[in-house]
């Protein structure tokens, strides 16, 4: 009752003197920063090629705490290592910045005049959107060709997936309605300070959970609570590989980023250019301990790949650090390139972009329905592993058109209709 009622609390309120520092800097017009649109945009690009080397030559790598990394065939060499490594990125990039929109928006309602419950049930009827697709299309052509090609198949009797529309789904209901009540809290502390702690004490508590639910979780089994929140693994017919806490914590990291930049805004590249830098020094710190932050601490390479090959199910600390560190890089340098342009972010090379990030959902749905009939019409062995550049690049080109369709529909349609969470 308690918790309701913090979070019923209209923002139009203003009997409560202690309301007035919250709803006063609530007029701020929350900016749009153009170079995030373009980011998921690239992440876009680089994660569908990852899954098309899935569907076309049946290799994915599965970077779990509980072994060595373990591809569909029966070698990894540097450039299946090297492509593999690229995509990191996409599934931390993508929890990374909505949370970023999810603070964007808190602030832009709440400035708008909605109350705290409207926002809340905007999280969460739009975590119950990401998770329909998800039971539905997304995990359908995950399996599309273990049903045709039943010898590919490498999870038989397993039906149920968590995957990344899953940990989204679950950022979006968590973070966004821990945001709403840490600002509904706000009211008489100040704009944005409560907002922040909880997140910080989110992103420590949430990894700090990762590590000792691993370390337990190598001492037996554990149940498919467990598993869900922090240990990834198979019971039944559940698979889990993106699990709750420490994925959430990416989410939360990217919410303190965006508190950061709805005060300034014009310091992003210098905040990315830190960001990099203290992620690199940090990956390597956690790389050369072996110990806390890596998940497992045994080399499983002997071509000295082992400092890059992290774990990703779950997220290690150093997988999130290089992976961050990657991404503020790409940050800094288009930043850094739109300074070049007398209108910013408008050229040939970035239009694309922003069409793919601004359908992405849309996109992703797209190219796996696109990707895995591509698929089904080679033998269960695949092609050769080159060949899914081309192809790669031939799904990417033919997703414009139907993303730039879709991005003129949604803008056609009201502000709340269904379509623009897609």
């Amino acid at each position: 009752n308690v918790l309701m009622a913090v979070i019923q609390v209209n923002a139009g309120e203003t009997g409560d003197s202690e309301a007035t520092p919250l709803l006063a800097e609530a007029r701020w017009k929350i900016p749009r920063v153009e170079v995030l649109d373009i980011l998921r945009g690239f992440i876009m690009v680089v994660m569908a090629v990852d899954h098309i080397s899935l569907f076309i030559a049946h290799v994915h790598g599965t970077e779990a705490w509980y072994g060595e990394t373990q591809y569909n065939d029966t070698s990894m060499d540097n450039l299946k290592f090297a492509t593999r490594f690229a995509t990191h990125m996409c599934a931390p990039g993508f929890s990374y910045l909505m949370g970023i929109g999810l603070v964007f928006f808190t602030m832009s309602r709440i400035r708008l005049g909605w109350s705290f419950w409207r926002i809340a049930r905007h999280h969460i009827f739009r975590a119950i959107v990401l998770i329909v697709p998800c039971a539905v299309l997304e995990i359908s052509a995950f399996r599309l060709a273990d049903w045709v090609f039943p010898e590919m198949d490498t999870a038989p009797g397993m039906w149920i997936f968590t995957t990344v529309l899953f940990s989204l789904s679950t950022s979006m209901f968590i973070i966004g309605n821990l945001l709403v009540i840490s600002f509904a809290l706000a009211r008489g502390l100040g704009w944005g300070a409560m907002p922040a702690v909880v997140m910080a004490v989110w992103v420590i508590v949430s990894f700090a959970i990762s590590e000792v639910a691993i370390d337990q979780a190598t001492l037996g089994d554990v149940n498919w609570f467990v598993m869900l929140m922090a240990v990834p693994g198979a019971t039944g017919i559940l698979g889990v590989t993106y699990v709750v806490f420490p994925w959430c914590g990416v989410c939360a990291l990217g919410a303190l980023m965006g508190l950061f930049l709805a005060r300034r805004p014009q310091y992003l590249r210098m905040a990315a250019a830190i960001i990099c830098a203290s992620a690199v020094v940090l990956f390597v710190v956690l790389r050369e301990l072996r110990g806390f932050g890596n998940l497992i601490s045994m080399p499983r390479h002997e071509d000295g790949l082992e400092f890059l090959d992290v774990v990703k199910y779950p997220p290690s600390l150093t997988y999130v650090c290089i992976t961050f560190a990657i991404l503020h890089l790409l940050i800094f340098v288009f930043v850094t390139l739109s300074t070049f342009e007398t209108k910013p972010y408008s050229n040939i090379l970035w239009d694309p972009l922003k069409v793919y990030g601004g359908s992405a959902l849309f996109y992703y749905l797209a190219h796996l329905w696109i990707g895995a009939p591509i698929g089904l019409i080679f033998d269960p062995d695949g092609l050769s592993y080159p060949w899914i550049y081309p192809v790669w690049v031939g799904v990417v080109i033919l997703l414009y058109p139907l993303c730039r369709w879709y991005g003129k529909f949604k803008r056609s349609t009201p502000p709340e209709s269904i379509w623009r969470f897609f």
